[in-house]
């Protein structure tokens, strides 16, 4: 597919996409400062353990796009699209069965694999809105996944 078939053709972004896909990393943040910041132990270990429901769920709902996609013949419907779109929400699975800094890890692994695999693979089949909008996202979702790990070592969390 060549550049003049991208899909930059579609219109932009519309802004409640933009606000709600921005507003989606809010969560993160809290998450970090909770424990950073909460009054003790079990708040802290609370607000460690949304940080991993939370992003398990965000986890999966990103593939959950490209499968949405690859249905509506938007991305090619083959086995390798449908299993890549499939592959995070079973790392956001086993992340839920680990725990805080080992599951947090987990997560800022599966969410960086999967931003590599559509800038790599499926890059020329997304509106480049899309693409800009899912990059500021990965690393502020990555970011403070690894933050919130490196804060709950510093107050004595696993």
């Amino acid at each position: 597919m060549s550049n003049s078939e991208r899909i930059d053709a579609d219109p932009a972004l519309s802004a409640a996409a933009i606000w709600s896909g921005y507003a989606g990393a809010i969560p993160f943040v809290v998450c970090l400062l909770g424990v950073l910041l909460a009054p003790g132990a079990e708040w802290r270990l609370r607000a460690q353990q949304a940080a991993v429901d939370y992003g398990a769920v965000i986890l999966s709902f990103v593939g959950a796009l490209h499968w949405g996609l690859a249905l509506g013949g938007r991305l090619r419907g083959d086995g390798r699209t449908i299993i890549a779109s499939v592959l995070p929400s079973v790392v956001a699975a086993f992340a839920l069965g680990l725990e805080g800094q080992r599951a947090l890890s987990l997560l800022v692994v599966g969410f960086g694999l999967f931003w590599l695999y559509e800038n790599h693979q499926v890059r020329d089949r997304l509106p480049a809105d899309y693409l800009r909008m899912r990059r500021n996202l990965t690393l502020v979702v990555c970011g403070t996944l690894a933050l919130t790990m490196f804060a709950s070592e510093s107050v004595g969390l696993q």
